[in-house]
């Protein structure tokens, strides 16, 4: 298990940079980034993520525990295992992963996940794409607070910038685009138990950040970013609808511009 408070921004060329603001800059331009592909299933709850990391592993995060504002989450990996030969890697069924999480099934909450699973029988999970490249340093905390007020500890951070799709997969395993959503980043302060400066630097970084910036974990931002591609396409749609059969179809509105900040 371990804690951890997190945001998401969209990604420019004048994006706020963690390394940057820390003074390591020129330290972490030297350093490759880790670079992989995760694809989460939309289930529908924001404490539970259930993706494919990098090709082939199956994981499932659960969050145990959270601050009283929920800033700050406590996560347990309580799965990971390898797809199984035979499975199509990030285009498994529900019904594949259901059977993999069977054989778990007596963590606690794993059943919960199979439920919501049982659902999708016959029918492609939902699926958001993020294409990684993620760098990790360890930080103290009392770096860029006081920490005579917040205390002082030391914590993983990371920066991972991000390009996201929602896609989904035939039954011949196929992987298919349904819609390009953008292009984000996010900052996350990590450690095994949690720590009030935690909160208190992550507050300093949203402040520089600035707007929109989302306070959430991935299995909230998936959900978000699902929830408003779903919204968007409708409200093209209607606009569509009542637009003489000549007109042109109105343009698609980011993810950005349509979420709170």
């Amino acid at each position: 298990m371990g804690w951890e408070v997190r945001v998401f921004y969209p990604l420019t060329d004048e994006s706020f940079d963690l390394w940057q603001h820390l003074g390591l800059g020129e330290d972490m331009a030297d350093l490759d980034p880790e670079v992989r592909t995760d694809v989460y299933f939309h289930i529908g709850d924001k404490k539970a993520g259930l993706k494919i990391r990098g090709a082939n592993k199956l994981e499932l995060k659960l969050m145990r525990s959270a601050t009283d504002n929920h800033k700050v989450e406590e996560w347990d990996k309580c799965i990971e295992a390898r797809v199984e030969s035979g499975m199509k890697g990030s285009h498994v069924s529900a019904g594949e992963v259901g059977i993999m999480l069977q054989k778990q099934k007596e963590i606690a909450g794993v059943k919960d996940i199979i439920g919501r699973l049982e659902a999708f029988k016959g029918m492609p999970i939902p699926r958001i794409k993020i294409d990684k490249q993620r760098k990790q340093d360890d930080i103290s905390t009392g770096k860029c607070i006081d920490s005579s007020k917040h205390g002082s500890c030391h914590v993983t951070a990371e920066q991972t910038d991000m390009t996201v799709s929602l896609v989904h997969s035939t039954p011949d395993g196929k992987e298919v685009l349904v819609a390009p959503l953008g292009m984000f980043r996010s900052v996350c302060l990590e450690r095994h138990d949690h720590h009030h400066s935690m909160e208190a630097l992550m507050e300093v970084l949203h402040e520089k950040i600035g707007t929109p910036c989302w306070w959430m974990g991935y299995p909230e931002f998936v959900d978000l970013l699902f929830e408003t591609t779903i919204a968007s396409k409708k409200e093209d749609k209607d606009k569509q609808g009542a637009l003489p059969s000549s007109s042109a179809s109105p343009s698609s509105t980011t993810i950005a511009s349509n979420t709170p900040s």
